[in-house]
């Protein structure tokens, strides 16, 4: 804060006040807008830890949203493969009374009368190798195609 006064004296005829007398008074404030605009390295340091400690917390959070897929993924695998061993072993059963239920029948076929001079089909009457018709079941041989016989293809 300021105080001015002056007083000035005039010897001219025309002036309607002397002595003049003037005064002034002036306040003067100072604000700092840029205070605080550069920043020290411990500030610096301050605001990088922060965005470091951000991106772990994402890191984190994307760590353990990952591992829950994973765990949901092995648990659905998991229900798949048991369902797949269930119904595999449905299909091994199915297979078995087949089996049981086909020699049934062909003990009862052998037994009929009416079977009598009938051959069965090569299919019933070898199992898979009456396809091979006649070959005989090579032993084991240096080459591989000693019984040229039996190294086509069933039909």
């Amino acid at each position: 804060m300021t105080w001015n006064s002056s007083r000035l004296e005039s010897t001219n005829t025309f002036t309607n006040f002397n002595p003049s007398l003037a005064a002034t008074a002036s306040l003067t404030y100072t604000q700092p807008l840029l205070r605080g605009f550069r920043t020290d390295n411990e500030r610096t340091q301050l605001v990088v830890s922060r965005i470091d400690r951000d991106i772990s917390d994402i890191d984190l959070e994307e760590t353990i949203v990952n591992t829950l897929a994973d765990v949901r993924l092995a648990y659905w695998e998991l229900v798949h493969a048991r369902a797949a061993v269930e119904v595999q072993r449905q299909s091994l059963e199915l297979a078995e009374r087949l089996v049981r239920d086909n020699r049934v029948r062909v003990s009862r076929f052998a037994r009929s009368p009416s079977s009598a001079g009938m051959h069965l089909p090569s299919q019933l009457s070898g199992g898979p190798r009456g396809r091979l018709r006649g070959c005989a079941v090579p032993q084991r041989s240096a080459s591989i195609g000693a019984n040229s016989c039996c190294a086509t293809r069933p039909p």
